[in-house]
């Protein structure tokens, strides 16, 4: 109706921004202060950029991996007309898959360690959460989507980790409410963590502010959960067409044994670790915020704080070679160099020696 025309019509001119509103809390809960550098792992299509922007960062990296999405970021940042937004000096924008995100050649500023102060790792997901806006997410649901995704957004989130300068913040964040896709990323975070560093303090899980949002339904995160796969049937007693059932594995080696795609042992809970316990309680001081408890959609937060001991500076990741992606072609594109009136623009716009760029 009128009030959608109008809606659209705004964000177009950039005089405003949509939302849905629980996928406004994880810049929030970061608690960017003014002067931080920040990096948004998966940032397209920007609007929690803006907000990180909005917060008083000294300046954004924020990255996509689609050179579509990156570019549609840029632009939805060029147009928007709020103080500071716009401003290009603030905002670096990158192409690259997040889980191979490069490290930073040296601190950001003088005495301090390499590392971003603050971390947004906003993944990929099946988004579940979104069922109420998208009436076509439960129909097209299977928990395959969440396993398949799993790795690589741990990947991700652990290079996040690994890019945050020891004592930052680092929001990890979906619009999921399967555990595959929470609660057990979060966990093979602190396990790579431990086995990296060797120390049990590497990561903390923080409990979320008091402060922040006070009146706002949270659940706490799950401790334990179950994996499923989804398997097609034939039912004699139906009208002929296959159904979906599901695949309970109580273990990894149970699922691999019949051929479940996508098993990796971090898609279970933490078991038989002589810091389960540890783990667990670290697990409920996840944020889940469930659809019919304010009207909302479904969102996941976790708050986690990189411990100062036990951490080197950050090496390139080991997976694979990094690179954008574009439409139709899923490998790692070639390095292109950049246009020459980009090229221009940056030597001018940061007083560069225009014979060596």
């Amino acid at each position: 109706g009128a009030l959608h025309a109008a809606c659209v019509a705004a964000v177009s001119a950039g005089g405003a921004v949509r939302q849905e509103a629980v996928a406004r809390l994880p810049v929030p809960a970061l608690g960017v202060r003014a002067g931080d550098v920040c990096l948004d792992l998966c940032a397209s299509p920007g609007t929690k950029t803006m907000q990180l922007l909005e917060d008083g960062a000294a300046a954004v990296f924020a990255n996509d991996a689609h050179v579509g999405r990156a570019e549609a970021m840029g632009a939805a940042l060029a147009r928007h007309g709020r103080d500071g937004i716009a401003d290009a000096s603030r905002v670096v924008l990158t192409v690259g898959p997040g889980e191979t995100f490069p490290a930073p050649a040296a601190p950001f500023r003088a005495g301090a360690r390499i590392g971003f102060d603050r971390v947004l790792a906003d993944v990929p997901c099946s988004g579940d959460g979104t069922c109420r806006k998208d009436p076509g997410v439960l129909p097209r649901w299977t928990p395959g989507v969440g396993n398949a995704l799993h790795a690589v957004q741990a990947d991700i989130a652990y290079r996040g980790m690994q890019l945050l300068a020891p004592g930052g913040t680092m929001v990890y964040s979906t619009c999921s409410l399967n555990p595959v896709e929470d609660e057990a990323v979060v966990a093979e975070v602190l396990r790579r963590a431990r086995e990296e560093t060797g120390r049990d303090d590497a990561v903390a899980v923080l409990p979320w502010p008091t402060d922040l949002f006070p009146g706002l339904v949270r659940r706490e995160g799950a401790a334990a959960w179950r994996v499923a796969d989804h398997a097609e049937r034939d039912d004699d007693d139906d009208d002929g067409e296959d159904e979906v059932g599901l695949r309970w594995f109580d273990t990894c080696e149970d699922a691999v044994a019949a051929r479940m795609e996508h098993a990796v042992p971090s898609l279970w809970p933490p078991r038989n670790d002589t810091d389960e316990a540890s783990v667990a309680n670290s697990l409920r001081r996840c944020s889940r915020f469930l659809p019919h408890d304010q009207d909302t959609g479904g969102f996941f937060v976790a708050i986690l704080k990189k411990g100062v001991g036990g951490w080197q500076d950050p090496k390139p990741p080991p997976g694979r070679p990094g690179g954008p992606l574009r439409d139709g072609d899923p490998a790692a594109a070639p390095l292109r160099p950049l246009p020459e009136t980009v090229l221009r623009d940056i030597v001018a716009r940061h007083d560069l020696d225009p014979e060596r760029a």
